[in-house]
Formats: structure tokens, sequence, C-alpha cells
């Protein structure tokens, strides 16, 4: 595996989860152009020059809470503190990596991390005063000093954090006043001014800006909050805040539910942007809809936005060390259908469910249901969806940390991808009995093959089964789909044309690339159908994918061979570094299986190369290909027993951060804990 690339790694059972880096032994997936033999198509030099204005790389530092989120169940010590894994994720979803500020280290070691970050994001959470209250003080005077000092760094405060700045802002410890909104799906308000230059809702798709009306695609999960007149009437509140939008609690009074500052980027939610995708209790009532999980990555884009405008460009090997890959994740266990994971900070660094947090209180608290406003879900679909991810052979870190012969991974890259679209993952262990892996299929409403390089042996022979099993389910009337991704594609491109012979050999490694659509191309009812027409068109011109394989099919070769041409529909085409045409996007004529020589999940989620595109573009790719699986998945007809599920979810195996060598940042999941 190469110096500059990232990993991160899941052991299962003898498994790794890795986050394997755009060039590690990824041998599949490479991004060029197409038939036209333009040599400004034909290599990664044609690409455009990023604005050189952005920095491509941010870092978000966020601020600890006290305790380890789970209630003293994972640890009572005084000095423990946590974040909860939804916040990181939110972060990365958009393109950042995580710093975790501990709010009880010294403020020499604080001060240190934030010269290491573009931006920071204060948390919900209890904790009103003491040692929390003065250390997000302090950070948030930093803040703003380093805008005043010229430096565009973002605050974004949720739920308690928002409360806190309120505080903060007005001097005043009373400020706030009590409202009924806990575990309470809402619609906002929203202002005239609130989609304005800088602001939150900026860039918001405009249907879903008009959805945010109407319908219920945020969660609030507070007792606390200030109302519109109180905030207007406070001279020092007034003065920094614009309101950008109110909400109604139960008993329909109004509070302010989003904020940004006039003269700072500083941006307040009492809704909890993270929760749609990322967290799972179902007293918690956070809408899952794949609007909703919209909600969650349109907030995300716009606070990584704002970050990429930060001109700090701290030392990447201390970057590496602070990571929050650097601590390791605990699963909290199982409580009902809720599902925590801890990052101890030794501070400990906990990564929890909402469960925990009473400023965002969680169950259904005040005994009241929520106001009957709501539109009822399609009763079609199924909004708790799971994806099966098939393991790959090997430790995903050529040996250094396992060499046992029944090791395998899944890049946590593919399990991050999947979650941020708003569904969990149960990992498919390729060498287990085909009857565990058969039942294991019986909980999931969808199955990824990753990239990797195995194509024979027991892993083929999984794989092969597997993809049987799918088109079985389909044909059985189940909306089952399948995503397969450079390897993937090339395996099942293998089983169809029942030819192990059948791919060519390309030179498409580690490159970012452009997609040609094929002409006359149907969009309708493909990965592509709701790629926003901007989007749609920059895929053509900017390179905003990644390919790394070394093997794939011409589109002459697919279209020749009449298993695959009968099976397939090709929707796009790249040119490699030889200017030879391979097939890059495929689609099945009669069931919900994608095919990709590409990597939609690295754009987001993997730092190793300086090749893979990381603009906003770049990431809305990596969730717009997701958002498409997933909703494919909400069409199953499948609801699995919510126990069973829970005990076989990737959060029972624990992940490993691999360490660092070179550039390189790594983390795995470790073997299950437990029988």
């Amino acid at each position: 595996m190469p110096n500059d690339s990232v990993c991160r790694l899941f052991f299962l059972v003898t498994l790794f989860t890795c986050l394997l880096s755009a060039i590690a032994k990824d041998d599949h997936i490479f991004l060029p152009s197409q038939l036209h033999h333009d040599d400004s198509l034909s290599s990664s030099a044609s690409c455009p020059a990023p604005d050189p204005t952005l920095n491509y790389r941010p870092v978000i530092g966020i601020l600890s809470h006290p305790g380890d989120g789970a209630s003293g169940r994972l640890s009572n010590a005084t000095g423990v503190s946590y974040i909860a894994a939804s916040y990181v994720k939110f972060v990365e979803s958009g393109g950042a990596r995580v710093i975790p500020l501990l709010y009880n280290e010294s403020p020499e070691n604080l001060n240190k991390k934030l010269d290491l970050v573009n931006g920071v994001l204060f948390t919900g959470g209890w904790a009103t005063s003491g040692l929390y209250l003065e250390t997000l003080r302090n950070i948030f005077k930093k803040a703003l000093a380093k805008n005043d000092a010229g430096d565009h760094f973002p605050t974004i405060a949720i739920n308690l954090g928002g409360n806190l700045v309120i505080k903060i802002v007005s001097e005043l410890t009373d400020i706030l006043e009590t409202f009924n909104a806990s575990s309470l799906p809402s619609s906002l308000q929203l202002w005239e001014n609130a989609n304005a230059e800088g602001s939150l809702f900026q860039r918001f798709p405009p249907d879903l800006f008009t959805q945010l009306k109407t319908e219920c695609l945020v969660l609030h999960n507070h007792i606390y909050a200030i109302s519109p007149r109180k905030l207007q009437y406070n001279h020092k509140l007034s003065e920094f805040f614009e309101i950008l939008a109110t909400s109604k609690d139960r008993d329909d009074k109004t509070f302010v539910s989003t904020a940004r500052g006039r003269n700072y980027p500083v941006t307040i939610t009492l809704w909890q942007p993270e929760k749609n995708a990322f967290e799972w209790a179902s007293s918690l009532k956070a809408p899952h809809t794949e609007d909703a999980v919209r909600v969650t990555q349109s907030t995300a884009n716009f606070f990584v936005s704002e970050a990429r405008k930060s001109s700090n460009t701290p030392n990447a090997q201390e970057v590496l060390d602070n990571l929050i890959y650097n601590y390791k994740p605990t699963f909290g266990g199982t409580a009902g259908d809720a599902v925590w994971v801890l990052f101890l900070l030794v501070a400990f660094q906990c990564l929890p469910s909402a469960r925990t947090q009473s400023e965002i209180l969680l169950p259904g608290q005040l005994a009241r249901d929520p106001p009957g406003t709501c539109p009822a879900p399609d009763p079609n679909l199924y909004y708790r969806p799971v994806i099966g991810i098939v393991s790959h052979p090997g430790d995903g870190a050529s040996g250094r940390l396992s060499n046992a012969t029944d090791a395998s991974y899944i890049a946590a890259s593919y399990v991050k991808f999947v979650e941020a679209a708003g569904a969990r993952v149960v990992p498919l262990i390729y060498n287990e009995p085909s009857e565990k892996l058969f039942k294991k299929l019986e909980l999931v409403n969808g199955v990824l093959f990753t990239g990797g390089w195995a194509k024979s042996g027991i892993y083929f022979e999984s794989v092969t089964k597997i993809f049987k099993k799918i088109l079985e389910k389909n044909d059985a009337g189940d909306h089952f789909p399948l995503y397969a991704i450079c390897l993937g594609f090339e395996l099942i491109t293998m089983v169809i044309s029942q030819d192990n012979n059948i791919l060519e050999e390309f030179s498409a490694s580690n490159q970012p690339s452009t997609l040609q659509f094929v002409e006359n191309a149907n969009i309708e009812g493909t990965v592509f159908q709701r790629f926003p027409p901007e989007l749609l068109k920059k895929l053509n011109t900017d390179c905003l994918v990644m390919q790394n394989h070394r093997y794939g099919i011409s589109p002459g070769k697919l279209l020749d061979n009449e298993k695959l041409s009968s099976f397939f529909e090709i929707l796009t085409t790249c040119t490699d570094e030889d200017d030879k045409v391979y097939v890059s996007t495929v689609r099945s004529r009669n069931y919900p299986v994608t095919g990709f020589q590409w990597h939609p999940e690295k754009n987001a989620f993997e730092w190793g190369s300086p090749r893979i595109p990381h603009t906003e573009d770049a990431i809305q790719i990596t969730q717009n290909a997701a958002n498409f699986l997933v909703s494919e998945a909400r069409k199953s007809s499948n609801r699995p027993v919510a126990q069973e599920l829970l005990d076989n979810l990737i959060y029972n195996y624990s992940p490993t951060y691999c360490g660092k060598a070179g550039r390189k940042d790594n983390i795995r999941k470790q073997n299950k804990t437990g029988p």
C-alpha cells in the first residue's frame, strides 16, 4: 500500500473493515473520458483546475461533551467525555475530517488544535455550566477572533451548542425560555431572508427549500430555546444574530430554530441536522425519508463549504496525529432499537446515540405526541433500510494488521457512503457458511459489492451465490437493489457472461475523470435520475469521479456478448490514459442492479491520494449516488426482526485505527466482542 494512502479498517470475525484509500490494493476503478479520442479528456492533466482560494482538505474541530454518553454504563471517570458519532459522520458526509476538541484538556492544547482546523462544531447535550461552558465560551471567542484577523472560520452550534452561544452573546444566564419540543419532528417557518447569500439555506435545492415549510423534515429535541421577540428585543442578540427560521412547539409557542451571525460565519440550529441520516432510536422520531436525509446533506455541505474558505493550511502530519481516528470508537450496545457508538477521550472519546443527551432529549418525554401536522410518509416505503456489504479477503493493509488466512475487511468509506444516505450496514462475511450468509441476506434491503483485488476462490464463489440470491429475491417480488463497485462490477460481469477471462486491461489507476454519457442514454430510473441538471453537465466536463482499476470491459466487447448485452444497458464510458474506452456505468435492464467502474465513495470519505476530487460538486456526486441506492432499498418489502438486526449490525465490530505511515491515516473494525 503506497505511503500516501489512507486506511481505516473494521475487523470482521477475523474480519476487518478498512477505510482503504484510493490507491490501496484496489486494482479496479479508473476514470478517463470517452469515445472521442479527445486528448483534452484523456488524462487527469485535463481536469479543470480547482479554485485556488479554497481548501479542499478541510478539518472541523468538534467539542467533546462531559460524560460517557451512556449514562455511566461505559465509564464513570470524572475526566471522561464523548462526541456523538452522528456529529462526526455529519461532518464527514460533507467532505471534511474531524479533530476532537476535548473540553477538559489544557487551554494550551486546545489552542494548538484550533490552529489545525478550519471551523468548529458545538454539539447537543446537557451541560450548561462549569468547565464545559467556560471552554465553549473560550473556543467561541477564539473563532470570532480568527475571523477578525482575516480567516473565514465558521462555527455551527447545534441545540445545546446554539443555546450556550445565545447565553454567551447575550451575557445573560437566564435568557432562555422553556418549550415543549422534545423528540418533535417539525417543519420550519422560513423568514424572508432565509436563503440569502451566505445563509445555511442558500444552496438547498429549490424543491427541498419549499418542502421545509410544509413537511416535517427536521427534528427538535430540546426543552430550552428563545422566542423571536426576546431575541429581537435583546440588543446584543439582535445586533449579533439574524433570524432565518422559527418553529412551534407542541403548545403552539414559537421559538427561534435557525439564526446566523450578521458579521461572522456563525450558524445556530435548535433542530438537529445530524439525526435524520445517522440516528435510529425509534423513540427519537427522527425523519428518515429521502428528503429528510437531503436536509442532513445540504446542511453538512453548507458548513463544510464555509470551512473550505478558511485560509488555514495546517501541517499534514500534525493533523494526522490529532484526527478523531486516533481514538478508539466503542459500541455502547443496544437497548430497544437504539444504537450508539462511543469514542472515549481521556478525556475519552465517545460516539453515543442521541439517547443520552438531555438538552436534546430523546424519549417522548413530555408525554404528548407531536402535533398531527406532519404529512404521513409513503406506507409503501421502508424508512429504516439496511444494506449488506460483502467483506473482502485480507486485512486491507497488506498484512500489517493480520496475516490470518480467514481475515477479511470492508473499507470504512463504503460503510460511511451507505450511512450518509440514511441506511445502516450489516457485514456479509465472505467466508462464513452459506447458511449464515443467506440468513443475513434476510436482514437487509440491498447489497453492495466493493472494490478490491480478489477474482477467484471462495470470494468469487460467495459473490456469485449472493448475486444469484439477489436476482431470485427480485424474481420473487421483492425490490432488492445491488451496487457493484469497481471489482464488484468486474465480478458480476464475469458471472453474467460465464467467462472468467472476459475482462480487458486498462490504464486507469489513481485517476480523476469525467464521465461521458452514451448517445441517447435514458437516465430515468438510473443512479443519475435525480442528479441536479447542472451537476450532470459537470460530469461531462469536470473531473468529479475517481478511477482506480486495471481491468474493465470495452463497450464493444460488452455489446458483442449476448449475455451481457441482454442484462446490461451502458450509461457512461470513460477513456484511460492510453485513450482506450471502457464502460464506466451500467444498469440492468430488468433488475435494480447498478455497476460502477468508478468509485462513488471516495470523494467524501477517502483522503490518501491527493488526486481524489474533494470539491463541493465531487461531494455531491458521492451523496447523489448513495441516495439512489438507499432510495431503491426503501422499496424493499423486507422488514427484518429488530433485535436480530441489531445483533448483526456492523457496530458490533470494533473499528481499529491502523496507525500512520507517511501520509497514511488508517482505521479498521476489529474482532467482534462477545460471543
